[in-house]
């Protein structure tokens, strides 16, 4: 069987399948004792291995076949972006940007934020699942939502810094930064529905974000997220 299934805490210490993904294994795939199954805890590492015990509502055990590693990829991909009013958008723009590489994601609150609180449970469960059906080893990081004056204190290592908003002015477009840049990190800053305030992008800008242009068309939030997220791969 090829699906993949994610326990963070996985081990040759810790080898048991449990919570959701023991439902979806016993109740929904039905699997048994002996059968076949692969488990990833995010961080690398893929085991092969086989149902031992099956204690339906708490527990399975497994035995360990065959243990692979995968290196993580030498160039990060790093997305910060401000969750959007519809929270349907943002958990999108997550999956998406799972499944296109994303090493990390940075949730933002800006002064034209229109929201400030989001369910990280939910955010996880989405970038589970794109983790999953893109066959990654190395799961993304999500931070909890921070303001973008606290954002901007982080430093990044051997990172490259852009930042996206909609202006008539920039000279390079992301593509064109990040492939002058490709020998470091990428990070991409972008803002909530209604951009950027002027003074934020003016703070950035002394922090040492380069403004970038996404194109023509003025994107979406999210579409703008995956695009980016979608260019920085590809770039890498």
């Amino acid at each position: 069987m090829n699906i993949l299934f994610y326990e963070p805490d996985f081990s040759p210490e810790n080898s048991i399948l449990s919570g959701d993904e023991l439902h979806h294994a016993v109740h929904v795939l039905r699997l048994q004792l002996g059968d076949a199954v692969r488990i990833t805890d995010g961080k690398g590492k893929l085991y092969q291995t086989q149902i031992e015990h099956i204690k339906k509502k708490s527990h399975a055990n497994l035995r360990i076949l065959e243990t692979e590693s995968f290196e993580a990829p030498q160039h990060k991909v790093i997305l910060a972006f401000c969750p959007t009013k519809n929270i349907d958008r943002t958990e999108w723009a997550i999956e998406k940007a799972t499944e296109l590489g994303v090493d990390e994601v940075f949730l933002i609150q800006s002064q034209h934020s229109e929201r400030t609180k989001v369910r990280m449970d939910r955010l996880y469960k989405k970038r589970d699942a794109a983790a999953k059906q893109s066959k990654r080893m190395w799961f993304p990081i999500i931070h909890e939502p921070q303001p973008l004056s606290s954002f901007l204190t982080l430093s990044f290592d051997n990172t490259h810094l852009s930042i996206a908003y909609v202006s008539d002015d920039h000279t390079s477009h992301l593509h064109e930064a990040a492939t002058k840049k490709a020998e470091y990190n990428q990070l991409i800053l972008i803002g909530p529905e209604g951009d950027f305030h002027e003074e934020e992008i003016l703070m950035a800008k002394q922090k040492g974000y380069q403004p970038v242009s996404l194109g023509k068309q003025v994107l979406r939030t999210e579409t703008a997220a995956i695009f980016a997220c979608g260019i920085l791969d590809m770039c890498r």
